[in-house]
């Protein structure tokens, strides 16, 4: 199941796939030394020719740092004006909830159709199916105590 809370806020979301991908790049570009037996070094690349953009970005990372690439790129995307559908961290968390409980509210009634279904017949269910509607049960959160 996805984990929505562990997505990153609207304000690093382009900063956080940046790196992700200029890491990625990186570790496929780099070269590796190796040596022979006669104890002289060997540069040896992953491939023998630049196949694709990717590739250019992860050459570009090792000659220049994953570091150094980043913050080039972070410099212009700062200067980029923030999308118009951007959403506030106080909206994004709303909007997430109000998603969460539409979805919990349509597994449910999915769950009743199956349970209907299965008089005489074999109804399999969705592996990822939510275990709060195939039980029936509702979680109701502990509220804080005071001391």
């Amino acid at each position: 199941m996805c984990n929505y809370e562990s997505w990153p806020r609207c304000e690093s979301k382009a900063n956080y796939r940046l790196s992700a991908n200029i890491s990625r790049g990186w570790l496929r570009a780099r070269p590796k030394i190796g040596f022979d037996a006669r104890g002289n070094a060997r540069v040896m690349w992953a491939e023998d020719m630049v196949a694709g953009k990717d590739d250019v970005l992860g050459l570009l990372a090792f000659a220049l740092g994953p570091e150094q690439l980043l913050a080039a790129f972070s410099r212009d995307l700062e200067l980029e004006p923030e999308p118009a559908d951007a959403l506030s961290s106080g909206e994004r968390d709303k909007r997430i909830s109000e998603l969460s409980d539409s979805l919990l509210s349509l597994e449910r009634r999915e769950e009743g159709l199956m349970r209907a279904a299965q008089d005489g017949i074999d109804v399999l269910r969705r592996g990822d199916a939510d275990p709060r509607c195939v039980l029936g049960v509702t979680v109701i959160k502990a509220q804080a105590q005071v001391a």
